[in-house]
């Protein structure tokens, strides 16, 4: 249908359109690549065709018409596909839940004590028809040009209300994972200052905390100190920067802080159980 006062929409402040939008639809060629690292976490939606989805610990790992996946805040990703495919991109803001009587937090109730894992298989869900009717409706609006921030974030938290009426809990825990903690505001404002501190205490600077205040607040956000937690992230960015990019061992090195090439051949052995030559070499005989 014809979008009624177009101009109206268009020119107010509220149209939600390039980068900064809630809601983004891309059309890959076969044979592209698309390298991207959100600020914010985001739902991926497999609407046609597929992908290869590579970020942090994950190489290669195939996704199809169909699936759903959470790509967390400030993790670089890679994604490479064999054919022609559309992906549809949702932007969760800070203050989202499935409804007032159930929060992500809750999700946890059903996880059990958390504990941190350094790497593990990313899990998809498959949309089922309720799924598939509201992804058809919204899809008609946005071609339509209806993209009110207002309008689209009404729309994200009635996916989220779907998801919590027609999915068992136990496959919304293993969905949201990589989101999942029982401070999800101060774990957001982590993910997004992150990558501009270089050590715990500066990065407490930029939240405006003690460093010791800091630091029992993460312990009990995480579960695990905020060294030890930047320690993996950082470790997580250097796999993917080995795995998907073709940047030489020695830039990757220096640009993530390690003084020689023989520091950077420990970390990736300690963290890894390899040197980045035979890690890259492995990858590249799966390709």
């Amino acid at each position: 249908m014809k979008l009624l006062y177009a101009e109206e929409h268009l020119s107010c402040f509220h149209y939600s359109a390039g980068e900064k939008s809630l809601m983004k639809t891309i059309h890959y060629k076969a044979g592209e690549t698309d390298n991207v690292c959100p600020e914010h976490n985001n739902i991926v939606f497999i609407l046609e065709g597929a992908v290869h989805f590579s970020y942090g610990e994950h190489v290669n790992v195939p996704a199809k018409k169909g699936d759903m996946l959470v790509h967390p805040a400030r993790y670089n990703s890679k994604m490479s596909f064999d054919v022609d495919t559309t992906v549809l991109f949702f932007r969760l803001n800070m203050d989202l839940n499935f409804c007032d009587h159930f929060s992500f937090e809750m999700l946890l109730k059903e996880k059990g004590e958390r504990k941190e894992k350094p790497f593990g298989n990313p899990y998809f869900l498959s949309a089922n028809e309720i799924v598939k009717a509201y992804l058809e409706s919204l899809l008609g609006y946005l071609k339509d040009g209806l993209r009110c921030s207002y309008f689209l974030e009404m729309k994200i938290k009635e996916f989220l209300y779907i998801l919590r009426a027609y999915y068992p809990k136990e496959e919304l825990t293993l969905f949201f994972d990589p989101m999942l903690n029982y401070d999800l505001y101060f774990s957001a404002m982590i993910f997004q200052l992150s990558s501009k501190a270089s050590s715990v205490k500066e990065l407490a600077r930029l939240l405006n905390y003690s460093l010791s205040g800091f630091e029992k607040r993460f312990k009990r956000v995480f579960g695990v100190s905020a060294c030890h937690w930047m320690q993996s992230q950082k470790a997580r960015s250097i796999y993917h920067e080995i795995n998907c990019t073709a940047k030489t061992f020695s830039k990757i090195g220096e640009e993530y802080g390690f003084s020689s090439p023989s520091h950077f051949n420990d970390f990736c052995k300690k963290f890894f159980g390899a040197t980045p030559g035979n890690i890259r070499k492995k990858h590249l005989s799966y390709s």
